[in-house]
């Protein structure tokens, strides 16, 4: 396998670890910034902030990314990322670990979070 397409693999792996640092720090306008050219043209900046605030109600404490899976023609990658974090639940605090499945697109050279599904803030 050539080393361009590790590198390729570890320019993902930065871009990714980049977004979830913004959502660690609960910094929804700096995480908006990972979100694709397509994504942010229907979602504006305000409209993102308010909508979605969800996305840091519950900053990981630790983030890992597991796989990086790339499309034939390189452009996109399936990525599975570890999320711990601590909750409290019933008075306790808990460990609480996930695993994100995220969809990352290769655009204007750089990688980009390719959308996020609409969930009510609740």
């Amino acid at each position: 396998m050539p080393a361009d397409v590790h590198a390729n693999d570890d320019a993902v792996k930065s871009r990714v670890l980049a977004y979830w640092a913004a959502r660690q720090k609960a910094d929804l306008g700096a995480a908006y910034e990972f979100y694709s050219p397509t994504f942010r043209a229907q979602h504006s900046r305000t409209q993102f902030l308010s909508g979605f605030r969800r996305l840091v109600r519950f900053p990981p404490e630790e983030v890992r990314v597991l796989e990086v899976t790339r499309s034939p023609d390189g452009a996109a990658a399936n990525v599975r990322v570890t999320l711990r974090l601590k909750s409290e639940l019933a008075g306790q605090q808990v460990d609480i670990e996930a695993t994100s499945e995220e969809t990352w697109i290769l655009e204007e050279g750089l990688w980009w979070k390719k959308d996020e599904p609409f969930v009510p803030n609740v």
